[in-house]
């Protein structure tokens, strides 16, 4: 059996390193699109947190009022 080529082990190292690099691009494109949608839910999430907060101001308000006007 005869040995590889410099050459020869050059030409397989590039095809590994291209599709090394397509790979890695994959995965840069899911952590892009990962990101994208974390941020998403964190917007989303947020839209959450101001209707409790107002029923709870409000009651606050009416409970103030109610003790405020009964002294």
């Amino acid at each position: 059996m005869r040995r590889k080529t410099h050459g020869e082990k050059l030409d397989e190292f590039m095809v590994l390193a291209a599709t090394l690099n397509e790979r890695l691009d994959n995965v840069r494109q899911e952590l892009k699109d990962l990101k994208k949608d974390l941020e998403t839910a964190r917007s989303r999430l947020w839209l959450l947190v101001p209707p409790p907060l107002a029923a709870l101001a409000s009651a606050g308000l009416v409970a103030l009022v109610n003790y405020l006007s009964r002294h």
